[in-house]
């Protein structure tokens, strides 16, 4: 199970998915009133990086993508769905 989220985690998104996640992380950084100075430092990467992640300019992983989504308070659920990724739950899950 965790090797198979862990494969999961190393993707990377498609065009159309890394538009939308510019989308949604530019604006719930935006409604945390942070910067992405900020955001950069929290997230130990450059400005530039942050800057071209919320243009859509960039493939950052999916594992990169939740821990921007996580630091500015995105439900993971939400955030997944509206990225247009599916991921089935484990039957044991259900």
């Amino acid at each position: 199970m965790e090797e198979e989220f862990s494969m999961f985690m190393r993707r990377i998104p498609t065009q159309e998915q890394r538009y939308i996640l510019a989308d949604l992380l530019r604006h719930g950084r935006e409604a945390q009133d942070l910067t992405q100075q900020q955001i950069s430092d929290l997230l130990d990467c450059s400005l530039h990086w942050v800057n071209d992640m919320e243009q859509g300019k960039c493939d950052p992983s999916w594992r990169d993508a939740f821990h921007y989504a996580a630091i500015i308070k995105l439900d993971p659920i939400v955030f997944a769905e509206e990225a247009g990724l599916r991921v089935s739950i484990p039957s044991f899950r259900k």
